[in-house]
């Protein structure tokens, strides 16, 4: 059974299965979830250690997401995907602190680096946590 927990908001069935192998090779067990507001409430209710959301066009819309991921969890490594993105709306993207933008087409092994950091930060935050209490 999978030791890390994961959650990945998509409806492109290549990106899903890329995150799914990638989790599986990191013992990180990956939840698919297609709409955002179920995506929100999910990541709400359960400890990930780990999330990434996937757009198609990265428009001033999904900057909101993000900053509502961002008040929910605000120390999750996030990770956004998107084909296309503008300039300016990538440096807005990057003042709401995510961790990784990862424009396609993906490459699997720097989304494997990508998501091994992203969990060795998370764990190092709790390791922290846990000794400061």
């Amino acid at each position: 059974m999978p030791q890390y927990q994961g959650i990945i908001q998509s409806n492109d069935s290549e990106t899903v299965a890329l995150f799914q192998d990638l989790g599986s090779q990191l013992d990180i067990c990956m939840t698919t979830i297609t709409q955002m507001p179920n995506f929100l409430l999910e990541l709400q209710e359960e400890d990930y250690q780990v999330a990434s959301i996937d757009f198609i066009r990265f428009e001033p819309e999904s900057l909101k997401w993000v900053k509502l991921i961002r008040r929910l969890r605000p120390k999750i490594p996030l990770i956004v995907l998107c084909d296309k993105i503008e300039m300016n709306t990538e440096a807005r993207i990057y003042e709401e602190k995510i961790f990784y933008l990862g424009l396609r087409p993906l490459d699997k092994d720097i989304l494997f680096t990508v998501l091994k950091s992203a969990l060795k930060i998370t764990l190092n935050s709790q390791y922290e946590k846990f000794r400061k209490s």
